[in-house]
């Protein structure tokens, strides 16, 4: 049930409108959320600009009521969240529109996208939700928030957490850096594609993973930042 609605079936309440470096940092703040506790230093890393310059939009996101701290940590209220969805829904969205009916690999869509969340309203992102029939994921994998903030829990493992012999079917990357797009392109290693694991070498060595009849060594770095929904697991003793 989305919690969004004073009652079932009434739209959420409109949001407030926000500049697009007010998105950004919004977003990198959800982002950042996910992996721990966000930080000022950590933001400005996150974005590459300056610390005093992260100080700054941090303060007037506080302003705004978007965000608050507390020990140096940064965290989005409600309505900060709200409006980091709905960043995130237009730009998955987008990458869908240029994968799906423009036909762009998935590695040339992220920076078109991310000029685009910041002008599409939401009448137009609806519209384009229903013209790419309501996907659930972007061409990466990664969840499409609904329109009333509601955004799927993250699901599957990452490939370096599993054993020898287990097996699984990709669901998504987790950085869409376009150089490592492609070379995961070029391996067959995409949302829905089967994989198993042949070996894996000791010391946080590589794994070695078999796409189809192809066998590919995967460092443990790039593994973890793909996850799979387990298949089968290999019984040991």
């Amino acid at each position: 049930m989305p919690a969004t609605s004073a009652k079932k079936g009434r739209p959420p309440a409109a949001l407030p409108d926000a500049t697009p470096a007010e998105e950004m940092y919004l977003k990198s703040l959800m982002r950042l959320e996910q992996g721990g506790s966000p930080s000022v230093g950590a933001l400005a890393r996150e974005l590459g600009v300056s610390a005093a310059s992260s100080s700054g939009m941090v303060r007037q996101l506080t302003e705004r009521g978007w965000t608050e701290s507390e020990h140096r940590e940064i965290r989005l209220t409600p309505i900060g969240r709200r409006l980091a969805l709905r960043t995130i829904r237009r730009h998955r969205l987008a990458e869908r529109l240029f994968t799906d009916l423009l036909g762009m690999p998935w590695e040339e869509v992220h920076d078109p996208a991310c000029a685009l969340e910041h002008v599409l309203t939401d009448t137009v992102t609806d519209r384009l939700d229903e013209l790419l029939g309501h996907p659930e994921t972007c061409p990466h994998g990664q969840p499409v928030p609904t329109a009333d903030g509601t955004l799927s829990a993250a699901t599957g493992v990452t490939v370096d957490s599993l054993s020898a012999g287990d097996s699984g079917r990709v669901l998504s990357v987790s950085r869409e850096d376009p150089e490592l797009l492609s070379y995961l392109g070029s391996l067959g290693l995409v949302p829905g594609a089967s994989l198993v694991v042949e070996t894996v070498a000791p010391f946080a060595g590589p794994l070695l993973v078999r796409v189809g009849r192809a066998r590919y060594a995967i460092g443990r770095e790039i593994a973890g930042l793909i996850s799979v929904e387990v298949t089968s697991v290999e019984k040991t003793g």
